[in-house]
């Protein structure tokens, strides 16, 4: 795994990290991300499902748009 631009570590030697940490990282990234996407959506009209966090849903006139986030895709309806 390389450094970010800019981050010189403090020792010489390379840095480990561990597999549990990397999953811990991933599931904050998704976090974040889900958080972000949800305010976006908010922003543009849709609202928000109850009774499943990742369904989303905006109404216009007789028109209905359903969008489920799952995993890392989308469906749009």
């Amino acid at each position: 795994m390389d450094h970010p631009p800019g981050f010189t570590p403090k020792s010489g030697k390379g840095l480990q990290i561990e597999e549990g940490f990397i999953w811990i990282g991933a599931i904050t990234k998704c976090m974040v991300w889900f958080g972000i996407f949800s305010h976006l959506m908010k922003k543009y009209g849709f609202k928000q499902a109850m009774t499943n966090h990742t369904l989303f849903y905006k109404r216009v006139g007789t028109d209905i748009t359903l969008l489920i986030v799952y995993v890392d895709d989308m469906v749009d309806t």
